[in-house]
Parts: structure tokens; sequence; C-alpha cells
């Protein structure tokens, strides 16, 4: 079964754009993934002085390389295509004629097999714990250390279908751990991570 999971990160506009604003405004970012293919879709308005756009992604949701451009059109609805491992960050910068550019808020898409996935890998202030389920039920989460100690747990009652959860990561330490995520007869993800 694959199944595709989209969290959104909100990016505020810099104060030098909302002073002298840009050309273009973007109205829309999504991306669905197909067989380990993500379609990136974007909407715009205001195109002035548009000279192109460029697709970029992240591994970490802070560095980020490009790896397409699209040229303007008329309609304002622009696609590309990209192909992804487990997960990814995707943003698209906006450049015109004069040098300026902005971006699109990033969004985050990753690939379940067999429904669940945890990312991102290596993690940093959050783990995305995605999974399907067929029915309602509870399950753990358990995150240990290298030589065994528990460093955090949650309680999840989870419903059928695709259930998403962030979990928080901020005092865990910088490190290699392993998450267990069990359900009430059997373990269904043992994982090692890297913080």
């Amino acid at each position: 079964m694959l199944l595709c999971s989209i969290f959104v990160q909100a990016q505020s506009d810099c104060d030098s754009a909302m002073i002298n604003p840009l050309p273009v405004k973007f109205t829309s970012l999504k991306v669905n993934v197909d067989s380990k293919i993500c379609k990136i879709e974007w909407n715009v308005e205001q195109q002035i002085n548009n000279k192109m756009f460029v697709l970029e992604k992240s591994g970490d949701g802070r560095t980020f390389d490009s790896v397409g451009h699209v040229q303007p059109n008329t309609t304002g609805y622009y696609y590309a295509y990209d192909q992804i491992g487990t997960c990814a960050y995707y943003r698209v910068k906006q450049v015109d004629f004069d040098g300026r550019y902005s971006f699109s808020k990033i969004v985050f898409a990753s690939v379940m097999i067999s429904g669940i996935s945890l990312t991102p890998n290596p993690f940093k202030n959050e783990l995305n714990l995605s999974l399907y389920v067929k029915t309602k039920s509870m399950y753990s989460v358990a995150i240990r250390n290298m030589v065994g100690s528990m460093v955090a747990s949650r309680q999840l009652f989870l419903n059928n279908g695709a259930n998403f959860v962030k979990i928080n990561t901020d005092t865990i330490q910088p490190g290699v751990y392993v998450v267990t995520v069990r359900n009430e007869s059997a373990v269904v993800l043992s994982q090692k991570i890297i913080k």
C-alpha cells in the first residue's frame, strides 16, 4: 500500500518584500505522491516581471537545492515532477527580471510503504509519524538511546484510516536512538534515528 502524507510549514514574508511588493503572489502550493513520483502544483497571481520559477528540494527543510525550472505562462497554474525517496521538503522560488525573488511556503511529502512512515531522519525538534490502520486501536511509541534507556514515550489512540502524529523531541539530546512503535499485539516499526 502506498500513501502520501503532507505537512505544511508556514514561511513568513521578509520585511523588504512587504515594503517593495514582488511581482508574483503565491496563492497555493500542494504536493501529491504516487509511486515515489511527486507532483508539485502551485498557483500564482499578479505575474508582473516574472522571469521563471525554480523548484527547490530539501532533505532537512533548511538547505534547499534546485531540481528544476518552470517558465511563466498566462494561466497562473504550474506544476513539476520530482522523484522522492522516502521524504522531502519542497518550495518554489520565483525569480523576476530585476534579480529579486520570493519563496512559496514549504510543503513536506513522505511516502508510506506498508502503511507506516517516520520522518525526517536525521531529525531536529520533532518527528512526523504517519500510520495507516484498519481498526481503532492503542499504539505506543518509545524512543530509546543506544544503551536501551527510554528517553521519551507516548501513547496514541488511532482511528481507522490515515493518522499523522507530530512527536516533540525538543528535550532529546543529539545522538543515535531507536524508535519502536507497537500496537497491542506486536511491534510494527523499529527504526534507528539520528538527532
